[in-house]
């Protein structure tokens, strides 16, 4: 029985891999699709002000960590991070193997105070 295991030229077993190519394109698209949905979800505003909001209080927590202290799926709080992030509000960083601890930035801090300044 002849392995396809190996990359596209090896010579080893006489046959090319197949692509996987495609496979990761389709992955990609299921997942941007979820984090749209995630991130069109009404309720969005509020698990982001939730996720500021702990971390207002909480030094460098994981993003399983967040998840686990909000109550909310892994994945959810993740996409809510990664848009919290790309707004400039949080800031990761790396930690020993893939986990990332969470901070909020200054432009969070400012954000979450005209929040507070604005409710009665």
């Amino acid at each position: 029985m002849k392995s396809v295991l190996f990359g596209k030229n090896d010579t080893r077993n006489g046959m090319e891999a197949p692509q996987l190519h495609l496979a990761e394109q389709e992955f990609r698209t299921v997942l941007d699709a979820i984090e749209d949905r995630i991130l069109h979800h009404c309720d969005r505003p509020e698990a982001e002000m939730k996720i500021l909001d702990f971390l207002s209080a909480a030094h460098g927590p994981t993003t399983e960590g967040i998840a686990t202290a909000l109550e909310m799926p892994r994945e959810a709080a993740a996409v809510h991070l990664r848009s919290l992030e790309s707004l400039g509000r949080v800031w990761g960083q790396r930690t020993r193997g893939p986990a990332r601890a969470w901070y909020l930035s200054c432009e969070g801090r400012r954000f979450l105070l005209e929040r507070w300044s604005k409710e009665p």
